[in-house]
């Protein structure tokens, strides 16, 4: 019996391809034309559209306060909205083209997707994947929307690609592809760093020698350093200090220390009205870098009192019910799809990725690299299980789950025509 990379040829998996696309950007159109455009609408974070609209009138990076420059958000959505902004405009046409733009953004996920699957399981398993990821109601609706997560899983699966095939056979460029694809992903979440280190387990099951690898690394690294140079630079002039990326953690950390087993008593918004009393006091209101960093300060105290007060509850938290929450919860969709139903989807779609994860063992035997995304999925997972785990930052990683998913599929379609 054929796989499906016998009885798949590249030229009709790219048909396949096409027609996949264009359902998904159909689909992403109804959500998007359901709504009146305006300045203020349609964006679950309009802090990213005004920042964008500043940006591309007045050049420099804001967020809440259009007048202040600001680390509370990275360079890329400034950059990205405002060069759109700019193109397009933002009256109520302007803004319905960008908001296609940027869906389409996150429609080429579906690219991303093909290319994984293809590599690491077969065309069938590439199409399944780019399908999924172009009709899954989550990602149609995030899409949809102004936010970080939608640039950044495109990113994601494409550095992931390119440094998982440079691992298994050495292309330079593929691998400046994913070194280009790495830098202006991590503009948009740091996260995106982690996404290179995928490959090192089949670099070291191959055996390679650190020689080869060192200079490859070295440009990888240089390049981040030119790249963010100005950035960094930027930072030290506006505001004095050292700022990698954003500065707003502090808030996520404060808020993921009232969520799970055993945290210490009060809440969060009692425990915000006080540090913005304090603030007030110490006449450092205005500077939200600062309280973003005092809100990271108390929440790295109650971590460590947590800890100490409920070691088992902590752990427990960290590695269970926060990666559960990422991974189950999901946002409520497009009207024509009930939040019921898209949680059946949901379910059912990662009991099939759960045996992607394991036929391998009964049938056709995996590509070497095969796990590396598992492994990815799982490390990502641990760390933003750190912070609050809100559904848009479980979403980011949700193709990873449908590649697993196709496989899934995939395998049972095999056997279903073995069995025929």
């Amino acid at each position: 019996m054929t796989n499906g990379k016998e009885w798949i040829t590249p030229k009709k998996a790219l048909c396949w391809l096409a027609l996949i696309l264009l359902a998904g950007f159909a689909l992403r159109l109804v959500p998007i034309l359901s709504y009146d455009m305006g300045p203020n609408t349609f964006s679950d974070d309009n802090g990213y559209l005004t920042g964008g609209i500043t940006f591309a009138n007045h050049g420099y990076v804001s967020y809440e306060d259009t007048a202040a420059q600001t680390t509370a958000t990275g360079p890329g959505m400034p950059f990205l909205l405002g060069a759109l902004f700019a193109l397009f405009g933002y009256d109520a046409a302007g803004m319905l083209a960008v908001h296609m733009a940027f869906a389409s953004i996150g429609l080429i996920t579906a690219i991303g997707a093909y290319l994984l699957g293809t590599l690491l399981r077969g065309r069938l398993t590439g199409l399944l994947a780019a399908m999924f990821c172009a009709l899954e109601p989550g990602l149609v609706s995030v899409n949809s929307l102004f936010l970080t997560e939608t640039p950044y899983m495109c990113l994601n699966l494409f550095v992931m690609y390119c440094f998982i095939r440079c691992a298994k056979e050495w292309n330079l460029r593929i691998y400046w592809t994913g070194i280009l694809c790495m830098l202006i992903g991590a503009m948009f979440k740091g996260l995106i760093l982690m996404a290179p280190l995928a490959a090192l387990p089949l670099i070291l099951r191959k055996k390679e020698t650190l020689k080869a690898w060192l200079p490859r690394i070295g440009i990888a690294v240089l390049a981040f350093v030119i790249g963010f140079s100005p950035w960094w630079l930027r930072n030290e002039l506006v505001l004095d200090r050292f700022v990698p990326f954003t500065a707003n953690r502090g808030d996520l950390q404060l808020l993921g220390s009232y969520m799970g087993w055993g945290y210490p008593e009060g809440t969060y918004d009692e425990t915000v009205l006080e540090l913005d009393a304090e603030a007030w006091m110490n006449g450092t209101q205005d500077d939200v870098e600062l309280r973003f960093a005092r809100r990271g300060e108390v929440g790295r105290e109650r971590l460590a009192e947590w800890f100490r007060t409920h070691p088992l509850g902590f752990v427990l938290t960290h590695l269970i019910y926060k990666p559960f929450k990422l991974t189950t919860a999901h946002l409520m969709q497009e009207p024509f799809v009930s939040e019921r139903y898209s949680q059946y989807l949901w379910w059912g779609a990662l009991i099939v990725a759960l045996w992607g994860l394991i036929c391998p063992r009964f049938g056709k035997k995996a590509e070497p690299g095969y796990y590396l995304p598992a492994l990815y999925l799982l490390a990502a997972t641990l760390i933003t299980a750190v912070y609050a785990p809100l559904p848009r930052y479980g979403i980011s990683h949700f193709p990873l789950w449908l590649f697993y998913t196709a496989a899934g599929t995939a395998d049972v379609w095999r056997r279903i025509r073995r069995k025929g």
